[in-house]
């Protein structure tokens, strides 16, 4: 069971955010969308019963639509005050309302929330799963849903994968080192833009310099090409092998792994990358102007492989 005073205060955080999305959603949607939101908002406050709830959280999808609701930046500021790191723009209308929804599930004991939880994750098709994913920082208890994001992170489906990886802080709050490093590998992996992923510089690890590093001497010892982001995320912690791997990069003929090689030295804090991007000049003068800097490199990037 949990304490009243943590039930208390997630009551408490978890009202403000479902009034702030409920008057959003009721000033978007249209009457009948409104009149069933309401009404069943209301049933449910006055008589909760999980199949009331489930009914609900399906119908809403027929209801409410696919329409994205677009928050002004006022609000999307209201809203990280809200919740910090949280970032709405773009939720679809029936998203809203399930969430609503969810906020709104009676908190008094903590593992019939989870099987609750669980039993929405478990029957949820992909695009739903992404959804559910894609709010993890709003729950109630984020830091207890590492187990199924830990299932999500495994998952071979690319948008659910991306979901959590890709410009979702839950990562970066909740994932220990281990779980971080493999998600970045997996994004790798699956051509998943690391510019997307937030915190990235800042959970840069010496484990993870080194498993990146192998991970492109392995590529190239296969005759393969390695994503030129990769450089970002290892130059944190450049040792002898990264040294020679940033030699390689600056004699390509690729413009993007020389740019890559010059971002990678120039970012990292070991003398040696320092001197050797000082003495292979063709970037450094847009990298010490800031035209040339890991984002826009990126963006650069991506667009190429349109």
């Amino acid at each position: 069971m949990l304490s009243m005073s943590s039930i208390e205060l997630e009551k408490n955080r978890l009202i403000k955010i479902d009034a702030f999305l409920f008057e959003k959603l009721l000033s978007t949607c249209t009457p009948k969308a409104k009149d069933w939101l309401v009404k069943k908002t209301e049933t449910l406050n006055q008589d909760f019963h999980k199949n009331s709830f489930f009914l609900a959280y399906s119908a809403s999808f027929r209801f409410l639509g696919k329409d994205e609701v677009i928050f002004s930046n006022e609000e999307l500021e209201t809203a990280n005050n809200l919740c910090s790191f949280w970032n709405p723009q773009g939720m679809k209308q029936f998203e809203i309302a399930r969430l609503i929804l969810f906020l709104r599930y009676p908190i008094t004991d903590k593992i019939d929330y989870f099987e609750t939880i669980n039993k929405l994750f478990g029957i949820a098709d992909m695009g739903e799963l992404a959804g559910l994913y894609r709010s993890l920082i709003l729950y109630p208890f984020p830091e207890d849903f590492q187990f199924i994001v830990a299932d999500g992170l495994r998952s071979n489906i690319k948008v659910v994968f991306e979901s959590i990886a890709l410009n979702n802080y839950y990562p970066s709050l909740y994932l220990n080192e281990g779980q971080w490093n493999q998600m970045i590998l997996k994004s790798i992996f699956n051509g998943s833009p690391l510019n997307k992923i937030i915190q990235l510089d800042q959970r840069a690890n010496p484990t993870l310099s080194r498993q990146l590093s192998d991970y492109a001497n392995e590529r190239w010892a296969a005759g393969r090409t390695v994503n030129p982001e990769l450089w970002r995320v290892a130059a944190a912690y450049t040792d002898n092998q990264l040294l020679e791997q940033y030699k390689r990069l600056f004699s390509s003929v690729n413009e993007f792994e020389r740019k890559a090689a010059a971002l990678a030295c120039a970012t990292s804090k070991s003398e040696d990358a320092i001197a050797l991007f000082n003495i292979n000049l063709e970037y450094k003068k847009e990298i010490e102007t800031q035209k040339l800097n890991w984002l826009d490199f990126s963006n650069e990037w991506y667009q190429s492989l349109l």
